[in-house]
C-alpha cells in the first residue's frame, strides 16, 4: 500500500461529498454512502488532529531549544 498524502485526503473528502450529494442516490444506497462519508470524515479528523498535535510538539520543542530531539 502506498502512502496517502494530505492532497489525497482532500480528494477523498470531496469525492465523499460528491457521492452523498448525488440527486440520483436514494434509500439504502444513500444511507450506505452517508455511513461511508462519516467513516472517511472521522478518519480525516483523526489524521488532522494527529498532525496538529505533531506540529504543537515540534513548536514546543523548538521553543525550548530541543528541536534536535524531534523525531
Amino acid at each position: 500500500m502506498g502512502k496517502t498524502t494530505l492532497t489525497d485526503l482532500n480528494e477523498y473528502l470531496f469525492e465523499a461529498l460528491d457521492r452523498i450529494t448525488n440527486e440520483d442516490l436514494e434509500g439504502e444506497a444513500l444511507e450506505a454512502e452517508i455511513k461511508r462519508a462519516d467513516a472517511v470524515t472521522d478518519i480525516a479528523r483523526t489524521i488532522i488532529d494527529n498532525g496538529t498535535l505533531t506540529l504543537k510538539v515540534m513548536e514546543h520543542m523548538e521553543e525550548y531549544g530541543r528541536a534536535d530531539h524531534i523525531v
